[in-house]
């Protein structure tokens, strides 16, 4: 099913920062661009250990690609829940994906949810697109299509595409229980052609 597309993607670029730490965390986004993988994970490892929210979403993805490290599931969710826990968005809808789809810890819709819900809350758009789908779909919650509206709203005015064809789908009733509203639809078919396909 097309609007479940982004419960399987993950946020898998790299993240630079301002912080303390910038010049190491630049030394490993060198490494990493040089494919010396190893150097990278050598020099954001003591940075995450220290703390550093960006240093650790950047340990997750080497731990979820195995580059550089064993492919390990679990410790990239231990490190994305940490990177989440101090306000990485990309961090926090990682986390949601991997408890979602059972990577590297038992399926949890619940922590999903949670995690989803503190990306979505920072404007993260494929976070609020996965909420507007459990809301849609009563997946770990409870049905609630002004929510689901709500949230894909936010999602297709920052340019997500299936939050805009969501939108379209509900106001013209092809999604049961949304009220129809075919302005609406035609607002978001005239934003998703070619031409206006931007935010």
């Amino acid at each position: 099913m097309r609007i479940l597309f982004y419960l399987i993607l993950f946020q898998t670029s790299l993240l630079f920062t301002h912080s303390l730490y910038a010049g190491p965390l630049e030394d490993g986004h060198d490494a990493f661009d040089k494919k010396n993988y190893q150097r990278a994970y050598e020099i954001w490892h003591p940075l995450a250990e220290k703390g550093d929210g960006d240093a650790q979403y950047n340990l997750a993805l080497l731990y979820l690609k195995g580059l550089g490290v064993k492919k390990d599931e679990r410790e990239a969710l231990k490190w994305f829940t940490y990177s989440g826990q101090q306000g990485i968005a990309d961090a926090q809808y990682n986390a949601g994906v991997m408890f979602y789809t059972g990577k590297g810890v038992a399926n949890d819709y619940k922590s999903a949810i949670e995690w989803w819900q503190l990306a979505a809350n920072q404007g993260h758009a494929n976070a609020q697109n996965n909420l507007a789908i459990m809301h849609a779909y009563a997946y770990g919650l409870k049905k609630d299509p002004a929510k689901a509206l709500e949230l894909w709203t936010k999602a297709a005015e920052q340019g997500h595409p299936d939050a805009r064809h969501s939108l379209i789908s509900a106001y013209t009733g092809a999604i049961a229980g949304f009220p129809e509203d075919l302005d609406k639809a035609n607002y978001w078919t005239k934003k998703n052609s070619p031409a206006n396909a931007g935010p």
